[in-house]
């Protein structure tokens, strides 16, 4: 749902007529039309503010589109799944490793040099 369709549907949700909501906010009825019907397509973000605290609805809910959330959800899922397999796959790896403790010790140095080198 896009930003003029949420702000027409919480309007008819709460049982608000155009001339009603324009007493509480003090926008002209056709400033609040033109929002709702897309006439005006930048809305500033006072007004968004505003007509959130009288809905009671997260400003955020107004400016995000439900469909980008959705589909960035589903790729977080994806990148999730992705990570949990590549972390059974080391894990399986480092199972079937056969390294001594010390040999560990003189890699961790080194890496812990090149880290710090690197960092500066």
């Amino acid at each position: 749902m896009k930003l003029h369709e949420k702000l027409k549907f919480e309007r008819e949700k709460q049982g608000y007529t155009l001339n009603e909501l324009s007493e509480l906010t003090g926008l002209h009825r056709i400033t609040l039309h033109d929002y709702e019907t897309e006439k005006i397509k930048n809305i500033p973000s006072d007004k968004i503010l505003l007509l959130s605290k009288i809905y009671k609805k997260d400003p955020n809910y107004f400016l995000l589109d439900n469909d980008k959330n959705i589909k960035s959800h589903n790729e977080n899922i994806h990148n999730i799944e992705d990570i949990n397999a590549i972390m059974l796959v080391n894990k399986q790896l480092l199972e079937s490793l056969s390294i001594d403790s010390e040999e560990i010790k003189k890699f961790l140095k080194k890496y812990y040099k090149f880290i710090i080198k690197n960092i500066e």
